[in-house]
């Protein structure tokens, strides 16, 4: 059985609109650009094994007294948690939080304080001076401490 004459011409012309249409293509400019932030992560709790950051799908291990270099992460809202492994290597949650946000072009450093059994996470965000307020060899510099028994520190900076 052939198809009719006038079924060929519709699916002809079917197809030939189908083909008119435009599209403008992607610009690179501003498809597909993720904007991007960053995190860090600081152990100051002395009573702390070995803690696990996940943050979103990443993680990352920090000991006492260190800190984690900086990491990109896109610009979004990320669920955090802080936990260890017991004697039993069983998994224990220190602390977490959901929705926090990085910022495009931010340091958000996560400042693990207190101990195991009192714990106290507190997010530093920090962005970059304007370029104009920026000078050839500068650096932008920020002490944190978790002091208990001192009640105050010097800081010294040499060249």
């Amino acid at each position: 059985m052939m198809p009719s004459r006038g079924l060929l011409i519709t699916l002809a012309a079917s197809l030939i609109l189908v083909g008119c249409g435009s599209d403008p293509g992607f610009n690179e400019e501003t498809d597909f650009v993720r904007k991007e932030g960053a995190v860090q992560f600081v152990n100051m709790m002395a009573d702390s094994p070995e803690l696990t950051m996940i943050h979103g799908l990443n993680n990352q291990t920090i000991r006492f007294p260190f800190t984690t270099g900086g990491d990109i992460r896109f610009e979004d809202r990320y669920d955090w948690r802080l936990a260890y492994r017991d004697s039993n290597l069983d998994e224990v949650t220190v602390a977490e939080a959901e929705d926090q946000q990085i910022l495009e072009n931010t340091l958000s450093t996560f400042l693990l304080m207190g101990s195991l059994s009192q714990p106290d996470v507190q997010i530093v965000d920090v962005g970059p001076p304007a370029i104009e307020d920026r000078t050839e060899d500068s650096a932008v510099i920020w002490f944190a401490a978790n002091l208990s028994a001192v009640s105050m520190v010097d800081l010294y900076l040499l060249e």
